[in-house]
């Protein structure tokens, strides 16, 4: 009887397998980040040890003894980054709700007081050399700590993770005040990419590197926005070609993927849809429509709590089958679907300026342009952001192929193969 219910046992996990081994495929598409990847040191002593505090005035002792302004901000990043870890050692243990949101609140008050210290600056980059050092380190590990933050959201109690969510953005605004402060804006997004090329983020990086570019997009002045817009235009172009070149059981784990990605579900879908756009027609771009499905799911599941207006993600899917899906706000800040039609752009001049087919809609006079260079471009004035209101309203989005150049502006990289 034992050696028949052993037999058993084995049969139903040799058949059970298959599903953890497909589960893991898609797991193992994000690396764990280690205290490594920070260049710091595996924190042996936590938070929730009675014997903390020693580290805690081990830490203000070597605070204060730090004269060298320019050593003062690198260890106080450094602290940030030992805080960061310390809570993400935390979040998978079972400790008292209170000691995770304590090890949240010194992270922050790390990031504020090295924030202090940077816009004190009499300089930047170009007149320090070890500044330009730090400042390349910072956005590296500013990114890093974007991912760890977004991770642990899914990791802790939901008191926790709204907190986590906050905090998260805070950084993000702190991020680019300091990266305003220390670099020149045109020099800003070409280092942003170069850390982002950096990043240990999985086989679909690309993924999330676009996030990362689009969360800091409404966060930058205009002429650095356009910039970032160009790094994001490169890394989309990049990555569908990468996509469509991609064996069939390769596109089933990016769609497998998708489904699984933390994130925020309106940024995902925003990408989604850039990408899916820029797809010929066939089998993986039929595929990512389930995808768009499930983010529609995922972000309705979001919002019940706001009390948010009922819509169905698969009428709204179906219905948008050759429209792109972009979310308006409404009066109560709920995402609400609608369907963009897309059309193709109007003949311009070819030596007019350069614009990058990139998805962030102006609206002018009832008619939305798939950017303000767009618009510019058609000579319009640019009224609001976002998609036009009028129901008649017709929509500017280019095909990635039908991107607007000339010889004296576009970078090398933008040049036709045929040139």
């Amino acid at each position: 009887m034992t050696k028949k219910i052993i037999i058993v046992s084995l049969l139903l996990l040799t058949m059970a397998f298959p599903v953890f081994a497909q589960d893991s495929i898609v797991i193992a598409e994000t690396d764990e980040i280690t205290a490594k990847d920070l260049e710091i040191e595996e924190p042996n002593l936590l938070p929730d040890s009675p014997f903390y505090f020693f580290k805690e005035g081990w830490r203000k002792v070597r605070e204060v003894f730090t004269f060298n302004r320019i050593a003062k901000i690198e260890l106080k990043e450094k602290f940030a980054a030992e805080r960061l870890i310390e809570l993400q050692k935390l979040a998978v243990k079972p400790v008292r709700q209170r000691v995770l949101e304590r090890a949240i609140e010194r992270y922050q008050s790390e990031k504020e007081g090295l924030q202090e210290i940077i816009m004190a600056l009499e300089e930047n980059t170009e007149d320090n050399p070890r500044l330009n050092s730090f400042s390349e380190k910072f956005i590296h590990q500013q990114i890093t700590h974007q991912r760890i933050l977004e991770k642990l959201e899914t990791q802790v109690p939901a008191e926790v993770a709204e907190k986590i969510r906050a905090q998260r953005e805070a950084h993000l605004e702190h991020f680019q005040e300091v990266m305003l402060k220390l670099e020149n804006k045109e020099n800003l997004p070409e280092k942003l990419e170069n850390a982002l090329k950096k990043e240990k983020s999985g086989e679909f990086k690309e993924l999330k590197q676009m996030e990362v570019l689009k969360r800091l997009e409404e966060k930058v002045p205009e002429q650095a926005k356009e910039k970032i817009m160009e790094a994001e235009a490169r890394i989309l172009e990049h990555f569908q070609e990468k996509l469509e070149q991609m064996p069939i059981e390769e596109q089933e784990r990016f769609h497998q993927y998708l489904n699984q990605a933390p994130g925020e579900k309106q940024i995902q879908l925003e990408i989604l849809e850039n990408i899916r756009n820029g797809l010929q027609e066939g089998v993986l771009k039929q595929t990512l429509e389930q995808n768009r499905e499930q983010v529609l799911s995922k972000l309705k599941q979001e919002t019940r709590a706001m009390n948010c207006a009922e819509w169905d993600p698969v009428e709204i899917k179906e219905s948008c089958a050759k429209g792109r899906i972009v979310l308006e706000r409404d009066d109560n800040d709920c995402p609400q679907p609608r369907c963009v039609t897309s059309q193709p752009e109007e003949t311009m001049p070819e030596k007019e300026m350069v614009c990058i087919t990139i998805w962030d809609p102006v609206c002018s006079n009832g008619k939305t342009y798939s950017n303000a260079c767009f618009a510019r471009l058609a000579g319009a004035e640019i009224i609001s952001k976002g998609v036009c209101r009028e129901e008649e309203a017709a929509t500017e989005q280019p095909n990635r192929t039908e991107i607007i150049e000339i010889e004296s502006l576009r970078p090398k990289m933008y040049q036709k193969k045929n040139d």
